[in-house]
């Protein structure tokens, strides 16, 4: 009974994927009816719901599954992260998953810099920048995190008034972060990096 659930949920995600929702509607009717459990139910209705888009509802049902299960926890904080470009109310929910993970230890390098994108979207740029900071001790040769840094700086500086700009810091952030980017053997260009490149050579 329980493996024909499984199927049935599986088809439920599979068909949603395919835009064939009412036969993933269907399905997933038929796993609650063999029986699935109610967080497997509710996990594969967000699951429909980001195939359709519908981030903001996939979340809200996520938040009524109590869980400490690191995989799920990174799975909201990523779609809060998503959410937030539209609804910034989401980014609080993205920040406290993400530095949840990180307390525990689960948080890979693609977390810590999500974490880092979070904080800069809630305009905590002090934190972002102590986040990246923190990071570049930890994986020195990663040139994202010193481009990072330096888009930080160069923005910190244009809020100040002309006369007071300095974007020193930014330029060597920049700078390191081509030279990381050159050793690292990557052929395509990196379009952000080469952008502040040309942005500070007026300064």
């Amino acid at each position: 009974m329980e493996e024909k659930a499984e199927y049935y949920k599986n088809k439920a995600v599979a068909t949603a994927y395919q835009g064939r929702f009412d036969i993933a509607e269907q399905a997933l009717k038929r796993a609650e009816e063999l029986g699935m459990a109610k967080e497997e139910i509710l996990m594969c209705s967000a699951e429909m719901l980001i195939a359709q888009g519908r981030y903001e509802e996939a979340l809200q049902v996520y938040q009524e599954i109590k869980t400490e299960n690191p995989l799920l926890i990174r799975k909201i904080a990523s779609l809060a992260l998503k959410a937030a470009e539209k609804n910034t109310d989401w980014i609080t929910t993205a920040v406290g998953h993400y530095e949840w993970l990180k307390k525990m230890q689960f948080a890979s390098y693609a977390d810590q810099m999500n974490l880092a994108t979070a904080y800069s979207m809630a305009r905590w740029e002090k934190k972002a920048v102590s986040q990246l900071k923190e990071m570049n001790i930890l994986y020195p040769n990663k040139y994202e995190i010193c481009l990072k840094l330096g888009i930080l700086s160069y923005n910190a500086e244009l809020k100040k008034a002309v006369a007071h700009r300095d974007f020193t810091q930014a330029k060597e952030y920049v700078k390191k972060a081509d030279n990381l980017y050159k050793y690292s053997g990557m052929k395509e260009k990196d379009a952000q990096l080469e952008s502040m490149l040309e942005i500070l050579k007026e300064y």
